[in-house]
């Protein structure tokens, strides 16, 4: 079974261990000399609904509820291909990837519903949501993935594109 550190979704759309967050949060502080604490350090077994991803400070394994660290995941390998990827926060705790695009942005989630299903919303620049990119949902990361980079590169030509040309 894989192991992993417990993550910490912060409300500023951080994902990060428990020693890198510290004992300090809104709802109370841990003792940092109590064995709870040192629990929350230590690699744990992959906890039912969890998955694995990383803190962004120091790098380590982590895991956290399945829909963020999938989505992390996802916004971590759309960076490495120079894709501007970011999480956001989305509201009451939720969690979204974002890309920014000429008109506005797209929101990228994963099991919203608990469906496990990939999903992504176009938005104009003042937030309305004008489009469901419906051919786009999908059960795999690795489908999302390669249908994210090619709608980035539709994006990318049309945004380049002299006015009037055809597409």
């Amino acid at each position: 079974m894989p192991l992993a550190k417990y993550g910490v979704w912060t409300p500023s759309a951080g994902v990060i261990c428990f020693k890198c967050h510290g004992p300090q949060f809104n709802s109370g502080s841990y003792n940092v000399n109590s064995e709870i604490w040192r629990e929350l350090q230590k690699e744990q077994p992959l906890k039912k609904g969890n998955a694995i991803t990383f803190c962004d400070k120091c790098y380590s394994a982590i895991q956290l509820i399945e829909s963020v660290a999938e989505e992390h995941n996802m916004v971590a390998r759309l960076r490495e291909t120079g894709i501007d990827a970011t999480m956001v926060q989305t509201g009451g705790m939720c969690s979204a990837g974002e890309i920014p695009i000429s008109s506005g942005y797209y929101l990228f989630t994963y099991s919203f519903d608990g469906d496990k299903t990939w999903w992504v919303v176009e938005y104009d620049e003042e937030g309305i949501p004008v489009n469901t990119v419906e051919h786009l949902n999908t059960h795999t990361a690795d489908a999302m993935f390669e249908s994210l980079v090619k709608l980035m590169n539709i994006c990318e030509k049309k945004e380049t594109e002299p006015p009037g040309s055809a597409s």
